[in-house]
């Protein structure tokens, strides 16, 4: 028996060794790109809101200075919410007041008593500042801690800047529920805060 010469063409079924690999590479690329995206969704939205909150202190600081007078960030530790407050200025209590001219011949009498002591209480800012901006969800505060007060977990606490810039050192930490934590610090002198993750 004689064989056939001619054979019938073969279909490939396999891939090749370069084939696997590229789909293999291009699969590593696509995986090492959004795998760290996804489980840091939640640690980054907790970085966000506490960097917001950093520039309302930062905001605060700067603003108190340029103005002369006092702010303060007020945060409210069960509606996880923060907003600025400033101290209008007061009247200038040695301002000349309008006075009767003396009749001819009469001299003006002269107060020689201390000027009134006017308190003026914080009035929030006009603008997005002075509106109280909530945490997004899940973000929350876990505690406030000052060297008067110590830690605090609930109320609400006012961090005042004076006029020179200067506050009360402060930390603040922002978590959530998955136990992603990070601290904000604020020295009492320094010109920016620090962020940490804890």
């Amino acid at each position: 028996m004689k064989r056939s010469a001619a054979r019938a063409p073969q279909s490939r079924s396999a891939f090749t060794l370069i084939e696997l690999l590229a789909v293999l590479l291009i699969m590593g690329l696509v995986a090492a790109l959004t795998l760290p995206n996804l489980s840091l969704g939640a640690d980054r939205l907790v970085l966000r809101e506490t960097e917001a909150l950093a520039s309302g202190f930062v905001f605060a600081r700067q603003r108190a200075v340029a103005t002369g007078s006092a702010h303060r960030v007020s945060v409210d530790l069960d509606e996880a919410a923060w907003w600025i407050e400033a101290q209008p200025e007061a009247a200038d209590a040695f301002a000349p007041a309008a006075l009767a001219s003396p009749a001819p011949g009469s001299h003006r009498p002269i107060q020689l008593a201390a000027p009134p002591h006017l308190e003026v209480g914080f009035q929030p800012l006009p603008g997005a500042f002075g509106r109280p901006r909530l945490l997004r969800e899940p973000v929350h505060f876990d505690s406030v801690e000052t060297l008067a007060a110590g830690p605090i977990r609930s109320g609400r606490i006012e961090i005042v800047f004076d006029p020179d810039g200067t506050a009360e050192p402060a930390q603040l930490v922002l978590a959530d529920a998955d136990g992603n934590v990070w601290v904000l610090r604020l020295s009492r002198l320094a010109d920016e805060v620090q962020i940490a993750r804890e």
